[in-house]
């Protein structure tokens, strides 16, 4: 679900850079991951202007946390599941 909500709320079907309030379009592109990298693809390749590097590395290091969590998670599971099977 929370999938879901970031590719709606990224600015897929609609141009986050189209809002009104600079504010909102700056909220959202800081928030969410999807909508500030479809918007960094035309910012680069038509604009020739860099992207915010902060904000690229903001992303990096919840991918990398998140990918930590993942594997530890994995790695503490399959033991249990493991140590579980051979118990039965």
């Amino acid at each position: 679900m929370a999938m879901i909500f970031l590719m709606f709320a990224s600015g897929i079907f609609w141009d986050v850079c189209g809002l009104d309030d600079p504010a909102k379009t700056k909220l959202i592109l800081a928030i969410n991951p999807v909508a500030f990298t479809l918007d960094a693809y035309p910012q680069i390749l038509m604009y020739q202007t860099p992207s915010d590097p902060t904000q690229l590395g903001i992303i990096g290091a919840v991918l990398v946390v998140l990918l930590a969590a993942v594997l530890w998670i994995t790695q503490k599971s399959s033991q249990y599941l493991a140590l579980r099977a051979l118990s039965v």
